[in-house]
């Protein structure tokens, strides 16, 4: 009985989006930048979504595909991800000044989501995949 109330209260919640409760499969997750590709999968610009409030920056909450924790191996997340994977840019842990490319990070997440998007038919996955492909360091 208590696990029917839970499951129906979890009903509840996802019908009504200021819950902020996340679908099965999904995660609510602060996401500070996006990618801007053209059609040939081209680094057009990289876009804040950071928005002002009480003088800060900050992120917006977008519901997105399950986040996985990163704490001790190298797992990239489907679509939505930090720049130490998406991109393979990662500051330098001596100076903290310095961008270096952390290729298994970035090759991590482009197998799995050229292996999520192989069959998928749509301008937009087709401009990923060619990123996917084509970007380095």
């Amino acid at each position: 009985m208590i696990l029917q109330a839970l499951y129906e209260h979890y009903q509840r919640l996802l019908d009504d989006p200021a819950s902020g409760v996340a679908p099965p499969g999904y995660s609510r997750v602060k996401v500070s930048h996006a990618l801007s590709l053209d059609k040939n999968g081209n680094l057009v610009d990289i876009l804040s979504l950071r928005y002002e409030q009480n003088k800060k920056s900050i992120p917006q909450v977008m519901c997105v595909f399950e986040q996985i924790d990163h704490s001790v191996e190298i797992n990239a997340n489907y679509l939505c991800d930090n720049g130490s994977y998406v991109l393979g840019l990662e500051v330098e842990k001596k100076d903290k000044q310095t961008l270096v490319f952390n290729k298994r990070k970035f090759e991590d997440f482009r197998n799995k989501n050229m292996e999520l998007l192989k069959n998928v038919r749509s301008d937009e996955a087709d401009a990923v995949l060619r990123f996917l492909v084509k970007w380095d360091e």
